[in-house]
């Protein structure tokens, strides 16, 4: 693990920095993490939904009154 971390493209040592500081990573990491677990699923509902459409509409009768 590194003694450092990049904020803004700018450095810092990680032990010169307040606890409160790094609870705020902290946190901004798990946000991130939920971000992409929630992008994640909303592509399977998507795919989901669109199985679900091409099902619908193959299982409508083929002629239109």
């Amino acid at each position: 693990m590194s003694d450092r971390i990049a904020i803004d493209d700018v450095e810092y040592k990680i032990s010169d920095l307040d606890r409160s500081i790094l609870d705020q990573v902290l946190n901004l990491q798990k946000v991130d993490a939920e971000l992409q677990n929630l992008h994640f699923r909303l592509s399977i509902a998507r795919k989901a939904r669109s199985a679900y459409a091409f099902a619908l509409n193959a299982a409508l009768p083929k002629t239109r009154q």
